[in-house]
């Protein structure tokens, strides 16, 4: 009879010194430095059959983080380290499943993650009333070190091991655009737009074909986007028309790894409206979700998504009956597919399909006594 148990608990303390240089009338610049001095301590009680032990282990580190402010110029730079698990560092071999081996690695080091972010703003107002805003932004991430999964499979028994191993040199790169311009003099009217691209630069585990052990993959990663919003607001009315478009492309340093290129496409509106007099709200909301250049017929469609709802305020608010229908065509797919960072593509699937739902919320108000 083979049987588990475990007991993990952790105990954290932080001790967060900061030196700040503020803003004033000589001084255009403010610098904020914080040196977090965190306290990590784990304990894991793990019995399995024969292994009964108590683990413990104490972790010390220095998490610094920079805030420097030149007028509308922000620069942040962060590092953290963390522990990559008790659990994982366990000197267990766990074969209770024959087929499906688990192992610790009691050699795995802590993770370790540098963050640099650079943005820059501007607004333009004209009588108090704002025309105009911008927003430039940049960020990279660099993962010094974290933990991959590695397999290796035995063809005398058909098992595969799993085992966590140390991987270093994945990062991400993120830079954006986004601007909002008001049309008109009365501010109803804004066109919205924001570009953005994501590079990354992903390193981990991969099964390779005639190998038994897994090996280092590296695969690249360039994912630009654009979307356009134009809204209107007014007392009883707000409306939004948005498009929207994604395309990736993805490849490896391996002659058996197909280059992706695909597109992401979403359009479609919402609205909603009251009817002040009967404090009667209308919502609907219809959105397109297209795909295109993937290697599965079932990933390429297109999706036409309506939800809507109405509401009807009783009692001076202290009553909202809701109807709410989300799907109403079902046309969504109960599956969801993504290509991971390492080219992969991975599916769930969902647990609530369209629905028809009736909200009764009751709102209930007092006021302390004077």
């Amino acid at each position: 009879m083979n049987s588990t148990f475990s007991d993990f608990d952790k105990q954290e303390g932080t001790f967060a010194p900061s030196f700040e240089l503020l803003r004033g009338q000589h001084q255009p610049v403010s610098i904020h430095l914080q040196l977090p001095f965190q306290f990590l301590h784990e304990r894991l009680a793990f019995r399995r059959d024969v292994l009964d032990t108590l683990a413990t282990r104490n972790m010390f580190s220095v998490n610094p983080s920079l805030r420097v402010n030149y007028k509308n110029l922000k620069f942040n730079m962060d590092y953290q380290e963390s522990s990559p698990g008790l659990r994982n560092l366990m000197p267990v071999y766990n074969a209770h499943n024959p087929l499906h081996i688990v192992e610790g690695n009691p050699n795995l080091k802590d993770n370790q993650k540098w963050h640099a972010n650079l943005s820059w703003s501007h607004e333009v107002t004209d009588k108090g009333m704002m025309k105009r805003n911008m927003r430039m932004e940049s960020a990279f991430t660099y993962f010094a070190r974290s933990v991959g999964q590695k397999t290796t499979y035995n063809p005398q028994t058909t098992a595969y091991t799993y085992r966590p191993e140390n991987v270093r040199g994945n990062w991400i790169w993120n830079t954006s655009h986004t601007m909002s311009l008001a049309l008109g003099n009365k501010q109803s009217w804004w066109l919205d737009n924001e570009l953005s691209a994501d590079i990354m630069h992903s390193v981990d585990f991969l099964a390779v074909e005639g190998l038994n052990e897994a090996q280092l993959n590296r695969v690249e990663t360039v994912k630009p986007r654009e979307m356009v919003k134009l809204r209107y607001t007014s007392k009883s009315t707000k409306a939004m028309l948005l498009g929207e478009v994604t395309w990736r492309h993805t490849w490896g340093h391996r002659p058996s790894q197909e280059r992706i290129n695909t597109f992401d496409f979403r359009y479609g509106m919402t609205a909603q409206h009251t009817i002040r007099n009967w404090n009667t709200t209308f919502n609907v909301d219809a959105f397109m979700y297209s795909r295109r250049g993937y290697a599965s017929d079932a990933m390429n469609r297109n999706e036409c998504v309506v939800n809507a709802s109405v509401s009807q305020s009783l009692f001076r608010g202290m009553l909202t009956l809701k109807l709410e229908g989300c799907d109403i065509f079902n046309q969504q797919s109960a599956t969801t597919y993504e290509v991971n960072a390492q080219g992969l593509t991975e599916s769930w699937h969902h647990i609530l399909p369209n629905y028809v739902m009736l909200h009764l919320t009751y709102n209930f108000k007092r006021q302390p006594k004077k």
